[in-house]
């Protein structure tokens, strides 16, 4: 309706300006186009089906990514919970080790088990990470370093990678492997991503709404890296958020564990 009320409003003109008119609505849509077609910005879903406006996609550089970063000193940030920053020793090693910065192994630990390093989920995935039986190697889960090296040292480093250090993406990732990933990251439809879980070969989400669940499991767990971009400016809205929306039981089970 608005291009036809355009054209004829243009077919009104006197002929002489109909050229100019011409390029100028063209170059007012160009404008538009690129506007719309810029924008990072990305709605998450809730549970209660409400959009969350969340920050930009935030991308870290290769010269100072979590993976590339010469770390020498341990400065993590004292927002997490007590229950994780009891881990700050352990934490402080494996950034060393691992060369992953110390908010991200934090932010991961608090998201997976609050800091209890018995954990066990509802479906079967045991330890301070959460780490899935595929990429145990047979080692033990409950082990912290085993879950350490399994978990962040690993899949998360490769997701990070494979994300070009796109970190909301490759949480996506760490927790609903590559497609979730492509997902977070716009390389595939919503749609797209659902029908890859409802045929999924497990059959895990075969349903309509173990596929919704799992899309929105997702979709929050992206957005909990900004648990991670918030440690560095000493902020925890989005931790407050997550320990309101459940997080906190996790941390009640963590806090009888020693």
């Amino acid at each position: 309706m608005i291009f036809r009320q355009i054209d004829v409003t243009f077919m009104k003109l006197p002929k002489i300006n109909r050229q100019g008119i011409f390029f100028i609505t063209f170059f007012l849509l160009l404008l538009s186009f690129a506007h719309v077609s810029g924008s990072a910005h990305v709605s998450f879903i809730s549970p209660s089906s409400s959009f969350i406006s969340i920050q930009e996609d935030q991308e870290i550089p290769k010269t100072s990514s979590p993976i590339y970063s010469n770390i020498a000193d341990c400065d993590l940030s004292e927002t997490f919970t007590k229950e994780v920053l009891r881990w700050k020793p352990d934490i402080c090693r494996w950034s060393k080790e691992h060369k992953l910065e110390p908010d991200l192994i934090a932010t991961i630990m608090q998201i997976e088990s609050c800091g209890n390093s018995k954990a066990v989920s509802s479906t079967g995935v045991r330890g301070l990470f959460q780490v899935t039986g595929m990429n145990l190697d047979g080692q033990n889960p409950f082990d912290p370093n085993v879950s350490m090296s399994k978990g962040p040292a690993k899949v998360l480093k490769n997701e990070l990678r494979l994300a070009d250090g796109n970190i909301k993406a490759a949480f996506a990732g760490y927790n609903g492997g590559g497609k979730a990933r492509e997902f977070v990251k716009g390389k595939i439809s919503r749609n797209q991503f659902y029908w890859y879980l409802r045929r999924h070969p497990s059959g895990y989400w075969r349903t309509d709404a173990k596929a919704l669940a799992k899309i929105n499991e997702v979709e929050w767990y992206a957005y909990w890296a900004n648990i991670f971009y918030e440690a560095k400016s000493g902020k925890r809205n989005v931790l407050n958020k997550w320990l309101s929306m459940g997080g906190s039981r996790l941390c009640t089970q963590a806090a009888k564990t020693t």
